[in-house]
């Protein structure tokens, strides 16, 4: 039998990227949606809010101009499956 050892837990959601700041403001009922500014300024968009991830700039094409916090660590194909 195989076994699996989990040291730490790491999130990554719009409510923040620390499991303290996450469990607070869930515990708070916060939540992360607010009005997205790309989203407003497209007439053609029915929705006109989301729930972006603070801190990472996906903007860009070339996904090597792509930045997040200097907190986080990501492989590039896990920052794709980000986007």
């Amino acid at each position: 039998m195989r076994s699996c050892v989990v040291t730490g837990i790491g999130w990554v959601t719009c409510l923040g990227h620390e499991p303290s700041t996450v469990s607070d403001r869930l515990r708070r009922l916060q939540h992360g949606i607010v009005p997205f500014q790309p989203f407003l300024d497209d007439p053609q968009i029915p929705v006109k809010v989301a729930a972006p991830l603070q801190g990472f700039d996906t903007a860009s094409a070339d996904q090597e101009d792509w930045t997040f916090p200097g907190t986080l660590r990501f492989r590039l194909e896990q920052l794709r499956a980000l986007s």
